[in-house]
């Protein structure tokens, strides 16, 4: 915080004061001049330090610091800054309306460098040190709201080149950066540590006899006396805290050396008991042996695979090696019994995959035969509601037609699924790459390719079939379309049928209402004949009316 105030701090903070300086344009002081009022602010800084020719301090290149120069001690190590055209850098202005379009661009870089401003704040004012002290404010405010870890990275060298390493600068950055100030305190201290209920879980072989401390603070202390530990562990390598247990760096490991010297014998014993009251170990091996031997070949009777020829041999492989073992109980027969158990095993699994992939495959094929049914059926609920019955009954048969085919292909790719799956299980336990991508059409057929049906190859009928099946699903389109567009005619029928039927009985009404008898009374004829041209009219609508005609309808009405 100290040294972010030097930059930060108002009125006089380094970039605060650049910033002022940049405010008195042509008056503005520039390289010594500004060093100097920077010395003059900050001499007393303990991050700040004067430099000059007479001074302790150099340049990288080892040459004496000038008049225009000043050092800041960052986190990181001292750094020299060179004063030199820092006002005109600094400006680095540009009019408002010309900020304003390049912060309204889409391209990513450009609004990163152009972020929208605010209304009060005039681009000429957004100098690079305000920018950067906004940045700097946002930085530490998301370090201080947020929990903080580092990550340390440590440049090789200074010219950024490959495999070159600078040793004085990897050992001036660890020591920059406090991780060997960290290694020294972790060297002298206690850095292995452990809770005393876990040190008595793990070491609980120092416990020796019997009385035990009710605590296990106490039972710790007691463990670490134990011969064993003392004679390797002095009191000076450990610390008893409050609830753990610290060690220096070695200590653990010569705990766990010592622990293993005091159980290995218990161990072995243990072992040694087990083999004499379970027999001998190629017997057990035996044992294990015939017991895969039959939960595989259970196995394979479950899922459906005791049928395919690999699984079969390596089954009756397996169960002549298990003959063999038997026989001849040797340590080379009982492992070439396990060798071709594990090998069973995996056959018997690939078989199962397999066999699920080729149901998988199976459902699909059927299932885009399903939706070009689910397809076919609306349109024939589509059909029903039609007004014309020639169209209905066109729809309908053609529908039919379209279905048949489906049916048809469904049954075909069925059977040939059917026949594919026993080929391909048969075929493919010798391959180590298993199934061939059997998700697409094209190997599907290619792996039944010693299928024979007829005189014509399996692929050749795969070929077939596949035709068959694209007919049959080309059919559907044209009758959506046929189906769309009849209802489109229907659509409109029912529009002009809601639009002039009203108009037709108004119009008969109105023309009851006239009494033609009393005008040919009078000898008026011209108005009985119009009447009557009138309701011809009439009726000629009403005819059209149950017709498929829209415009035809339309037409009669108007006339």
């Amino acid at each position: 915080d100290p040294c972010i105030k030097l930059l930060t701090a108002k009125p006089i903070g380094l970039l605060k004061y650049l910033d002022s300086e940049c405010q008195r344009g042509m008056a503005a002081s520039e390289g010594a001049d500004l060093v100097r009022k920077f010395n003059k602010s900050h001499n007393n800084d303990p991050f700040y330090e004067v430099c000059g020719p007479s001074t302790v301090w150099r340049r990288k290149d080892n040459t004496r610091t000038q008049a225009e120069d000043f050092l800041i001690h960052h986190y990181a190590g001292p750094i020299i800054y060179t004063v030199s055209e820092f006002i005109d850098k600094n400006r680095d202005a540009l009019f408002s309306h010309v900020y304003d379009i390049l912060a309204e661009s889409t391209v990513p870089l450009i609004q990163d460098l152009y972020p929208p401003r605010e209304d009060d704040v005039a681009a000429s004012k957004m100098t690079v040190g305000n920018r950067f002290l906004g940045q700097l404010h946002q930085l530490v405010g998301m370090l201080r709201a947020s929990e903080t870890r580092f990550v340390r990275c440590i440049k090789t060298n200074e010219t950024f080149a490959p495999g070159v390493v600078d040793k004085k600068s990897v050992l001036r950055q660890l020591v920059c950066s406090g991780v060997m100030a960290a290694l020294e305190v972790r060297r002298a201290g206690f850095p292995s540590r452990m809770l005393f209920t876990e040190f008595v879980r793990e070491f609980r072989c120092f416990s020796g006899k019997p009385p035990y401390p009710s605590n296990d603070k106490d039972l710790t202390a007691k463990m670490m006396k134990h011969p064993s530990v003392a004679g390797r562990v002095t009191e000076a390598q450990y610390r008893l805290g409050t609830t753990k247990l610290f060690m220096q760096a070695d200590v653990l490991y010569t705990l766990q050396g010592i622990k293993n010297k005091i159980v290995e014998p218990y161990v072995r014993r243990l072992q040694r008991w087990w083999i004499k009251n379970q027999g001998q170990i190629q017997q057990h091996k035996l044992k294990r042996g015939t017991y895969m031997i039959a939960r595989l070949t259970e196995k394979a009777k479950t899922e459906g695979v005791h049928h395919v020829a690999f699984v079969q041999k390596i089954l009756a492989a397996a169960d002549a090696a298990r003959v063999t073992a038997a026989t001849n109980l040797n340590r080379e027969n009982v492992t070439a019994l396990l060798d071709l158990c594990e090998t069973a095993e995996a056959n018997v699994d690939k078989a199962v995959q397999q066999k699920a992939e080729a149901y998988r495959i199976r459902a699909e094929i059927l299932g885009v035969l399903d939706g070009f049914s689910a397809r076919l059926e609306a349109v024939k609920a589509e059909a029903a509601t039609l007004y014309n019955p020639e169209a209905k009954a066109l729809l309908t048969s053609e529908c039919d037609a379209a279905e048949a085919a489906l049916t048809a292909c469904r049954e075909e790719q069925t059977m040939a699924a059917n026949a594919w799956d026993q080929a391909v299980m048969a075929e493919s336990g010798e391959q180590t790459g298993g199934l061939r991508r059997a998700a697409t059409r094209a190997n599907l057929y290619a792996s039944a390719s010693k299928v024979k049906m007829g005189n014509a190859s399996a692929q050749e009928q795969a070929a077939a079939r596949d035709g068959r099946m694209e007919e049959a699903k080309a059919m559907v389109p044209p009758l959506e379309e046929l189906c769309a567009r009849l209802l489109e005619e229907k659509r409109l029928m029912d529009a002009a049928r809601a639009q002039y039927a009203d108009a037709i009985d108004q119009a008969s009404a109105r023309l009851d209402t006239i009494p033609v008898d009393q005008y040919i009374m009078f000898g008026i004829t011209n108005v009985s004949d119009a009447v009557a041209e009138a309701r011809e009219g009439i009726d000629q609508a009403h005819k059209m009316l149950n017709s498929m005609d829209p415009e035809g309808f339309k037409a009669a009405v108007k006339y």
